[in-house]
């Protein structure tokens, strides 16, 4: 089955569209990205692709790679080495994803697992929610 997230009137303005592909019998997905240049409007943009599972609760933890090594375990606005205090919720969780970023459910034993291709930030600043960063603009 091959899926595709956008329509002719939404694409020609779009920055961003993507394409899934899912397989009969395979519990895997593929995701391809799409990106055209960000408007030059003066304003601050972001264009970010989000994976939900509501039937995952991951306790605000999540795992990123640590430069394709090892997972990292992640706790939103915690730090172990000092107290971590942010005016910016968002960005101050953001980390760095060289080829994966997952979420586990340790009760319902469930797992959501994103690998990505290029290295990109990402974040799980929702519950279910994995966010990777696909383009930025500031201003």
């Amino acid at each position: 089955m091959f899926l595709t997230f956008f329509s002719d009137s939404t694409y020609r303005n779009a920055t961003a569209y993507a394409r899934v592909r899912y397989y009969d019998e395979q519990s895997e997905a593929d995701w391809e990205v799409y990106l055209s240049g960000l408007p030059n409007d003066n304003q601050g943009r972001e264009v970010t692709v989000n994976w939900k599972a509501s039937e995952i609760h991951n306790n605000n933890t999540f795992y990123t790679d640590s430069n394709g090594l090892e997972m990292q375990k992640r706790i939103l606005n915690y730090r172990p080495t000092f107290n971590f205090s942010s005016f910016e919720e968002v960005s101050g969780n953001y980390y760095p994803v060289i080829s994966a970023i997952s979420i586990v459910d340790e009760k319902a034993k469930l797992q959501m697992t994103v690998m990505n291709d290029r290295s990109q930030g990402g974040s799980v600043v929702k519950e279910g929610r994995i966010e990777l960063m696909q383009n930025r603009r500031l201003f």
